[in-house]
């Protein structure tokens, strides 16, 4: 179950990093530009920008030959135990977690991972990647929090602060009159969001509210409490 939460926390990481960072290529090459536009329902919407060049291929280049020493080389035998990780240096107090909050219009489903930073064990720095629906529109990104524990054994209070940004990103063919051809054109919204949490934690199990702040494409979004359940895993 571990390398599994390692896996799908990591998996979600590096492709929330992906889409907020990337810039789509068109295909014609290039990078094209995001506009800002606001749509229908006045949200901020960025838009590619549609290409106004004809299309030229690419000229086609003819890797140089390059000589290869077939020799093989030798190889020295290493040891064992060399670069074998050790799984007790993360440390007993990290910690991954699998956390649902929603009200009545919307959720938030995340894989965290975290550990204590101060030797009275109550400062807790998490990390991780996030999908959150609004408006029936599932925006993946990341988020952070801060929680500040109290221990009483099998019982620990805490109180926290995160927050998250994500997108979404949408793609489809549209003609362009300057070229006379369909072309892609993607669009992309963001989300931000800003929260207060207050919680118990009992043995792996946890319960919350959270008090969310959240802007999504430019318009402040009305919510109630988030209720939250979640799952604790020790490494």
């Amino acid at each position: 179950m571990k390398r599994t939460l390692l896996i799908l926390g990591s998996s979600l990481f590096f492709v929330s990093c992906n889409t907020l960072m990337e810039t789509p290529q068109n295909s014609y090459g290039g990078s094209p530009t995001y506009v800002a536009q606001k749509n229908q329902k006045g949200e901020t919407v960025y838009r590619t920008k549609p290409n106004s060049q004809t299309y030229t291929p690419p000229a086609l280049i003819t890797p140089p030959v390059v000589a290869q020493n077939l020799t093989p080389m030798a190889t020295t035998p290493e040891s064992s135990n060399v670069g074998a990780s050790d799984s007790s240096s993360l440390g007993s107090s990290f910690k991954g977690f699998v956390e649902l909050s929603k009200d009545n219009n919307q959720f938030h489903l995340g894989v965290h991972a975290g550990d204590f930073i101060d030797a009275a064990h109550i400062f807790f720095p998490r990390i991780g990647a996030s999908l959150f629906r609004s408006d029936d529109e599932i925006f993946l990104g990341l988020d952070g929090s801060v929680r500040a524990y109290i221990d009483l054994e099998f019982l620990k209070p805490f109180i926290g602060l995160g927050g998250y940004v994500g997108d979404i990103k949408k793609c489809f063919d549209e003609f362009n009159p300057q070229t006379g051809r369909n072309e892609p054109v993607c669009e992309k919204k963001f989300l931000y969001a800003g929260y207060t949490e207050a919680g118990l934690q009992f043995w792996n199990f946890q319960v919350f509210a959270r008090n969310y702040n959240i802007n999504r494409a430019g318009i402040s979004v009305p919510t109630d409490y988030f209720i939250g359940l979640g799952l604790v895993f020790g490494y």
